[in-house]
């Protein structure tokens, strides 16, 4: 350990914790936003059909589907909050490690005689890789999550439907694709039988 060392772990400890808190800042504010969008859109949905049935009307169709979509997107809310914990969580424990090697190193610098001590060198050399790693693995973890989120909304509608149906669909189009031709539609798996006929 050198005092030229020291004064570069020093500047690169606090970069990596200037730029990790806004990442982590932006991070949780763009989720919180959401987040109360997403409550504000589905209580006001909610409130509607409450009052439709109040005053004994029928509930808009839009409305009726934005609480059923509330429901059915807790999956997706989960695999957000747990998500902003986890990063939250890596962020802190990132932060306190830092910051105990950044009192270890002033402790170093104070004292009168600075002793080597090559183990404080090495550590703070491992703390600051792995923090800077974490920064660039952040980054790509984001853009998967937003990616899986923004996807995972998307195919909501569709996963409303049953499984045969939505694999119905999909060997009616790879049929398509192979012929080039227009398939026959099929009765549908979900048609209420006709009554009998009377004789």
């Amino acid at each position: 350990m050198s005092d030229d060392y020291a004064a570069l772990l020093t500047t690169l400890i606090v970069t990596v914790l200037a730029v990790g808190t806004i990442q982590v800042y932006t991070l949780m504010r763009g989720y919180g936003q959401s987040q109360t969008e997403e409550v504000r859109a589905t209580t006001e949905a909610q409130q509607r059909v409450m009052e439709a049935l109040r005053q004994g009307q029928s509930p808009a169709p839009e409305d009726l589907e934005r609480c059923h979509l509330s429901m059915a997107s807790v999956a997706g809310v989960s695999v957000k909050n747990s998500v902003a914990l986890g990063a939250l969580l890596v962020w802190t424990t990132t932060v306190a490690v830092l910051g105990g090697q950044q009192i270890k190193i002033l402790r170093w610098a104070a004292s009168a005689e600075h002793p080597k001590d090559p183990h404080l060198a090495k550590m703070s050399f491992y703390a600051v890789t792995g923090a800077i790693i974490l920064l660039l693995l952040e980054g790509l973890v984001r853009a998967f999550v937003r990616t899986f989120s923004e996807q995972w909304t998307l195919l909501q509608p569709v996963r409303q439907y049953p499984r045969s149906e939505r694999a119905r669909a999909t060997a009616v189009a790879r049929r398509f694709v192979k012929t080039g031709q227009m398939p026959d539609p099929e009765p549908s798996a979900t048609t209420s039988p006709q009554p009998p006929a009377r004789l």
